[in-house]
């Protein structure tokens, strides 16, 4: 067994004392950085409720959440009356309208949310007003997912065209069942996509002053990107925070419909449903706005919180007040 020194075990000791006082020491700023981000989250999240309930947002967006209703009514009531491929078109065109109705609305929502938190007086038709460019180009932003999705709609349509050739195409569309699968999850995907927009890219053209001109641009979804990539994890927490009391509310809203239809009402043709949907959608338009305002307000402030972040590379506090 080899001695050594009490020197040299004096020096090996102090070398694993500062091993530890290291290691104890990043733990720390780690626990420190987290409790930061903790803290300042819940800052956010309780000012963009307190906004959530402004009259002139909520007079602006429930006509816009009408119309949004009104056209996926439009699609429902198409959808109840044609074949199972064409059905497949009513479900996901709505999506994909609605979010360019939605994003374009987000902007003004995430420049009035600016100018509030900032306590700068302003008028809403004079910023509508300057931000007319803005809203027309960046709704263009949801033409990509519409064209990409025609295509696929389509593709599905050729293999139920193969599949309607008697009792051969039944054969065939046995062996090719997984080109429409992978067609439909293509859907879906990009329906995701689109949504996630509407959290990323919104409060980015909205606080950039973006024209016609650099507005749509493969520049803008690559910085998207990107910033999405260098904090991948803190991105979806905040996405997720964002809809934790949109889904509240969306579960209360289904629960309640759900509840009236089954005990309440018994005429199940189209026009009834339809007609049925129509009523019903006014009350939820008023229940769903502030928590659709709540979203757009929380996006401002996951920006900047990321914006901060990446910027600096570490945690800085949001210089919004």
């Amino acid at each position: 067994m080899i001695k050594l020194s009490k020197e040299r075990q004096v020096s090996l000791i102090s070398y694993q004392i500062y091993n530890l006082w290291k290691i104890w020491t990043q733990t720390s700023l780690i626990h420190y950085y987290y409790i930061m981000i903790f803290q300042e989250i819940s800052h956010c999240f309780n000012r963009a409720i307190k906004f959530s309930f402004a009259i002139k947002k909520f007079i602006f967006m429930c006509p816009v959440l009408l119309i949004c209703w009104l056209i996926a009514l439009f699609f429902r009531a198409i959808f109840l009356s044609v074949n199972s491929w064409a059905g497949i078109g009513m479900i996901f065109m709505p999506i994909f309208i609605c979010n360019g109705i939605l994003l374009s609305s987000g902007i003004l929502l995430i420049r009035i949310y600016y100018h509030d938190v900032k306590g700068v007086s302003f008028n809403i038709f004079k910023l509508f007003k300057n931000s007319l460019t803005v809203i027309f180009s960046a709704s263009q932003l949801s033409m990509p997912f519409v064209f990409v999705f025609l295509f696929t709609w389509i593709a599905i349509g050729v293999f139920y065209l193969i599949k309607s050739i008697g009792v051969i195409g039944e054969s065939i569309s046995v062996i090719l069942i997984f080109c429409p699968f992978v067609l439909i999850f293509i859907s879906l995907v990009l329906s995701i996509c689109s949504f996630l927009i509407l959290f990323f890219a919104t409060p980015h053209i909205a606080l950039k002053n973006l024209t016609n001109k650099n507005c749509v641009n493969f520049n803008l979804l690559k910085k998207i990107t990107e910033n999405l990539y260098k904090n991948i994890f803190l991105n979806m927490i905040l996405l997720f925070i964002s809809l934790i009391p949109l889904a509240f509310c969306i579960l209360f809203l289904v629960l309640s419909i759900f509840i009236t239809f089954t005990n309440y009402t018994s005429l199940n043709s189209p026009i009834a449903s339809t007609m049925k949907w129509f009523f019903i959608m006014i009350p939820s338009t008023f229940i769903i706005t502030p928590f659709i305002i709540f979203f757009f307000n929380f996006a401002c402030e996951s920006y900047y919180i990321l914006n901060k972040k990446n910027r600096e590379g570490a945690y800085c506090e949001v210089n919004m007040v």
